[in-house]
């Protein structure tokens, strides 16, 4: 049961202190134990090198290392995956009444899961050690007097010296910069509970930052709320409102790109014509459907959506989250790699604005554990960096886990909802402690996402949910910490059966064999069968007649089977050639539920991937220019371009035509991109790109006009917020409004999708081009639109007076601060990385004032590149532009946002593993040959 929540005061010091010293996990002044050995050194980057005899020490340092370094992030990670994340301004943290509303009885859940494993698992010893060290650094800072130097502890994870330095209250010779403390302590007295650390924490933070982030996405209610707008805004057309929201998603493109490759020839042929069949199936029976083969709501449209899209308090979990800025990776070997055996990248192309969740850190033990990568702050997930033998890589596959089912209850005398088929709805009690009401299914643990009442206040629309990984959280645990030791692919396989999260992950060996996989389990969906769970092309496996895309009209229990779990075993390797992930679709039988994030449809930017590494034998730095050229271009510049050519046939105003020709001259990139050394700060913002971006918005806006004429007001606020937006990069708008954000590329995000599909279709003629959906030229069924030539037409008119717009709103916005070129000045360019201070809204332990967001100041996500040379040895490289330690007030060491890595597209040597735990670390040069001092400090 989780504690009340009340308002956070400042506690005093020594509440915190007494509660380590009182602690059961005290440390214990002994004498003549058996020696245990444990080292944390650190690079010039503060990367902690732990060293240890078995694998209980190792974890007992590293969780001591990432509480010396992250403490403040860890402790607002832990309170969050308990749902109490500090007040908000008084009032309840939004994310509070997600996780405590989309996890119902979780506390216990987990316990029950943990009691299946034994106190010598992986488990257990990663989570419990871990949860040791972190409470033996809370001892250290808090105890009154201090620790002597002179001690040893004794404990299940580590007994031996706590090796203080000289005048240090930190053990195994690490010291406080000045402040640190206090600024430590003052973060530590707003964040509740202030309990020491269990096991128990580490499995509830990677459920929360793991699992729940990756695995839980689904945007069902979003999209039948979208629907339902549209069919208010065409009543008298409920066809059109249905072929406009076909036009949405084209469900199970059958040319999408791959992860696992679609077979060559006649068979390939065959597979693609039966995907598009299926989707043909799916949007016919949409178009034609009747009142009982979509869910219906009690409220009106616009009040539903209002629900859906409003107030925390309200929507409950109702609207998910997604990792929009999500990895991408690539694995290479044989031919297309130039003196390695294979190599492996993983990180982002686009700039992740997001806090760093990233933690580094360098494992090994004489047992035989090895680890050199990232894991996650607050836990232990080892998905990002290598072992010697195995280097590997992850990237979210948000492969439908999750469905919903709306199901209509009676209210009952007691409070409880209760449906026809014996399902019962109760309160949820981690809700109501926070004065929330909301609901799950009694005996399940299945959440009620949205409760939509009847005005009579008896009858509801009850929107349950269920996810595939349920009660497979440890196990999910355990399978990604064996898997990272695994030595061989097969291996690695092997313990990946067990990992119920949904991923995409690639590894290359150091034999030059490299392999993609996926992990989850394959959701029970009626209609499907799951004994075949090997193969990617048996259709029965993973369709369902079931439209996906929108909460199912009918019973949990109706929609699945009970037979789980059944993890997906799809997997690829090679020994020569190449694999690429950029998010794009796993495998060509995959449903295709997800209508804004996923861009699973053929002129998708995966293919920028494989058109970069074409032109190259890779190396280590080749890689890395590689990702920095990419991570500059434009996603919607190429596929675009084709049609803004099509312009130059056409005679065009002086105007226009000046536009065209300087948005056609621009090369998609943001700076020299193929000679790429550093990120040009003070270069001059490029006038094409600034011509383009401003053509993809005036473009936009004519386009969607059919989607939003005649609909409501909330219709444009739904529209607008969830589906409409490009994404492109920000510009600055001097002297007053500086963008702190990446300067980078993103997804082809919803509408993006939706005018490439449209363009294609009117010039190109595509192949299996979706007939039920919407011809937003001539506006009209895609199916009846007649000639092609009409619909042409009108696309050109619109691209022209879009070019128009572009020139008045350039003139206005930048006109007399354009060159000649049409080039703006360096201010007018949005900031590449992070911002040097902090902005509103986020904090750092150094404010006094209560905790305002999730996150300290550790900011971007990750990169790595690992090669295997010739003879097989591994060479790691990694960044996280946020640095190792957050950011504390005063001059410290290791909390440099280390932007010059971000700035010179460079990247730190890992660790050598192989360093013993008596040896000193060597500093290494970054992969662009920069050296490192570890005892230079810097002031932020």
């Amino acid at each position: 049961m989780l504690l009340p929540r009340k308002e956070i005061t400042m506690t005093k010091y020594k509440q915190l202190r007494n509660l380590f010293l009182l602690s059961a996990l005290a440390p214990i002044f002994i004498a003549g134990t058996a020696r245990a050995d444990l080292s944390i050194k650190r690079d010039g980057y503060g990367v902690p090198a732990i060293r240890s005899t078995t694998k209980s020490e190792l974890f007992f340092g590293a969780g001591y290392a990432m509480a010396r370094d992250r403490i403040g992030q860890i402790s607002i990670l832990r309170s969050m995956s308990l749902g109490m994340a500090p007040l908000l301004k008084g009032k309840e943290h939004p994310y509070n009444i997600l996780i405590r509303s989309r996890y119902p009885n979780l506390e216990q859940q987990l316990k029950n899961e943990i009691s299946k494993i034994s106190n010598t698992s992986i488990e257990a010893i990663v989570s419990n050690c871990m949860a040791a060290g972190i409470n033996q650094f809370l001892r250290d800072i808090t105890s009154n007097p201090p620790i002597g130097q002179n001690v040893r502890v004794k404990g299940a994870c580590y007994s031996g010296d706590l090796n203080k330095a000289n005048g240090s209250r930190l053990s195994f010779g690490e010291k406080f910069d000045s402040g640190e403390q206090v600024a430590i302590l003052r973060a530590l007295s707003v964040i509740e509970p202030a309990t020491p650390w269990s096991g128990l924490d580490i499995i509830r933070i990677f459920q929360n930052r793991v699992m729940n982030v990756f695995s839980a996405t689904n945007e069902q209610l979003d999209s039948l709320a979208y629907l339902k707008l549209l069919e208010q805004a065409n009543s008298n057309n409920l066809a059109r409102a249905r072929r406009i929201f076909n036009s949405s998603k084209w469900v199970a493109d059958p040319n999408a790109a791959t992860e696992i490759p679609v077979p060559v020839g006649v068979d390939g042929s065959k597979m693609r014509a039966f995907m598009a069949n299926y989707r043909n199936q799916i949007h016919s029976r949409f178009l034609n459907s009747g009142p009982g083969d979509v869910c219906k709501i009690y409220s009106s449209p616009n009040d539903f959506a209002k629900k859906v899209k409003g107030a925390a308090q309200t929507r409950l979990a109702a609207t998910e989250g997604f990792p929009i800025n999500a990895s991408n990776f690539w694995a290479e070997s044989g031919n297309s790699v130039d003196g390695l055996r294979s190599l492996v990248f993983n990180g982002p192309q686009t700039g992740a604005i997001d806090p760093s969740l990233f933690y580094p850190i360098n494992m090994a033990s004489r047992d035989g554990f090895k680890y050199a990568g990232t894991t996650f702050a607050g836990t232990f997930f080892p998905a990002f960096g290598h072992n010697d033998s195995l280097a590997y890589g992850t990237t979210a596959a948000n492969n439908g886990s999750t469905d919903l089912f709306c199901i209509e209850v009676t209210k009952q005398n007691d409070g409880t909802y209760r449906s026809n088929d014996g399902l019962i709805l109760v309160r949820n009690p981690n809700l109501t402690q926070i004065n929330i009401v909301g609901f799950y299914v009694k005996g399940k643990n299945w959440p009620v996402m949205l409760l939509d009442k009847h005005p009579d206040g008896k009858k509801a629309i009850a929107f349950v949910k269920r996810y595939s990984w349920q009660g497979h959280v440890v196990t999910s645990f355990g399978a990604m910490i064996n898997a990272s030791q695994a030595i061989t692919i097969d291996k690695w396989n092997e313990k990946l059966d067990f990992a119920a999260g949904n991923f995409n992950l690639v590894s290359a060996h150091n034999s030059g064999k490299i392999a993609f996989r996926l992990t989850g389990i394959i959701p029970p969906r009626i209609g499907t069968s799951s004994d075949q769970s090997l193969s990617p092309w048996n259709a029965g496996n993973y369709l369902t007649s079931s439209d996906l895309r929108l909460p199912l009209p009918k019973s949990p229990y109706m929609g699945w089977r009970s037979d789980f779990p059944k993890y997906y075993k799809l997997k690829y390797s090679r020994m020569d050639g190449r694999i690429t992930s950029w998010n794009h679709k796993p495998y060509l039988m995959m449903p295709d539920s997800d209508i804004i994030h996923a861009s699973w449809f053929q002129w998708e930017r995966s293919n920028y991937i494989t058109d970069a590494l074409n032109n190259q034998k890779s190396t280590l730095l080749s890689t890395a220019n590689t990702n920095g050229a990419l991570s500059l271009k434009d996603v919607y510049f190429g596929p675009f371009r084709q049609f803004l050519e099509k312009l130059k046939l056409v005679k065009l105003g002086t105007v226009q035509q000046s536009v065209l020709d300087k948005i056609l001259a621009w090369n998609g990139y943001r700076d020299d991109a193929f000679t790429l050394k550093m990120y040009n700060e003070e270069r001059r913002l490029n006038g094409g790109q600034v011509l383009f971006q401003l053509w993809m918005q005036a473009f936009a806006d004519r386009f969607q006009k059919p989607i939003l004429q005649d609909g409501s007001k909330m219709l444009g606020e739904l529209w607008k917020a969830s589906f409409s937006k490009l994404k492109q990069p920000k510009l600055a708008v001097p002297p007053t409004k500086t963008k702190l954000s990446f300067d980078s590329s993103s997804n082809i995000h919803l509408l993006g999708r939706i005018m490439l599909n449209n363009l294609h279709r009117v010039f190109n003629g595509v192949k299996n081009a979706d007939p039920y959906a919407f011809d937003f030229f001539a506006n009209a069924d895609a199916e009846n639109i007649g000639p092609i030539k009409p619909s042409q037409q009108k696309a050109l008119e619109m691209m022209i007076a879009a070019l128009t717009d572009t020139a008045g709103k350039f003139a206005k916005t930048y006109g007399k601060k354009a060159d000649n070129k049409g080039n703006l000045p360096t201010e007018f360019r949005s900031i590449y990385g992070v911002s040097t201070r902090m902005g509103e809204g986020v904090f750092t332990s150094s404010r006094e004032d209560p905790l305002r967001a999730p996150y300290f100041r550790n900011r971007g996500a990750q990169n790595h590149i690992v090669g295997f040379d010739s003879k097989g040895k591994a060479s790691g490289y990694n960044e996280i532009p946020g640095g190792v330690r957050e950011f504390r007030k005063g001059e410290t060491k290791h909390t440099k946002d280390q932007m010059d890595l971000f700035r010179f597209n460079d990247y730190r040597p890992m660790i050598d593993l192989n360093i013993g735990i008596k040896e000193s670390i060597l500093q290494f040069p970054t992969l662009r040959g920069k050296i490192v001092k570890s005892d230079k400090k810097s002031k932020l």
